[in-house]
């Protein structure tokens, strides 16, 4: 699996604990793949984008998930899964974490 960060730190808002934001994503998303049964070629060639995307009314879900392209727009056998990381800091999005936590 391959994590790609697509933020800038400096866009962030002040305070914003990445690495334990990021932890509390990447921790369930990688017992997800685990526990899903793909096998290992595919786990390989998943992509996780990270964002931050700086829209206060964002229209995009705050997970999203896609097949990768080449740069002539011809399907490869990749996947992609992009987080909003801004979505995944708002209270009720803490509130479901800890939920599923016990």
């Amino acid at each position: 699996m391959i994590i790609q960060r697509n933020y800038s730190p400096s866009a962030l808002p002040k305070g914003t604990d990445v690495a334990e934001l990021t932890s509390r994503i990447i921790g369930p998303l990688t017992l997800l793949i685990e526990r899903s049964g793909i096998d290992q070629d595919n786990a390989l060639g998943l992509r996780v984008h990270l964002d931050w995307i700086q829209y206060k009314t964002c229209f995009r879900d705050p997970v999203v998930v896609r097949r990768a392209v080449d740069r002539q727009e011809q399907l490869l056998p990749l996947c992609e899964i992009g987080i909003d990381l801004r979505q995944a800091a708002t209270p009720a999005a803490r509130q479901a974490t800890a939920a599923r936590r016990g």
